[in-house]
């Protein structure tokens, strides 16, 4: 955990993601999943793409995406 306001309050934050990969072929793959970002009072971080929240707030997100390698 890293703090810049010398420990006086907590800014932790705990992410996790549940992802599915599907590979269409040998080129191709599908994924969907669903991401979510917890966090204290003081922390402020934020899931990429998304505005920076208030203190404490939570965010989450779906996702899907399309990777061909050519």
């Amino acid at each position: 955990i890293l703090t810049f306001n010398g420990g006086l309050v907590s800014t932790s934050s705990s992410l996790w993601e549940l992802e599915y990969l599907y590979n269409f072929s040998k080129r191709t793959r599908v994924s969907f999943g669903y991401v979510n970002l917890t966090q204290d009072n003081a922390a402020r971080y934020n899931v990429g793409g998304f505005a920076q929240p208030s203190g404490g707030q939570s965010q989450s997100a779906f996702m899907t995406s399309i990777k061909s390698t050519f």
